[in-house]
């Protein structure tokens, strides 16, 4: 009877020992995508930044090109 308990005892640490394994690789897993998530979302607004800066840019440098033509006339 006691050996039966102890045996019984024994898999029920070694399965929360697995559990606890697992539920580590997991959240191991989850801040992995996360940090990937945050990167990604970081370099979708400097992507954004700079394709705003370079429209302002060009749009600057059609009216500097429209008021040089201007000048000229």
């Amino acid at each position: 009877m006691k050996d039966e308990e102890l045996k019984q005892e024994k898999k029920k640490k070694k399965k929360s020992k697995v559990k606890k394994a697992k539920k580590g690789k997991k959240n191991k897993k989850k801040k992995k995508t996360k940090q990937k998530n945050k990167a990604k979302k970081k370099a979708k607004k400097e992507a954004k930044k700079e394709a705003k800066k370079k429209a302002a840019k060009k749009k600057k440098s059609k009216k500097n090109k429209k008021s040089k033509k201007n000048k000229k006339k």
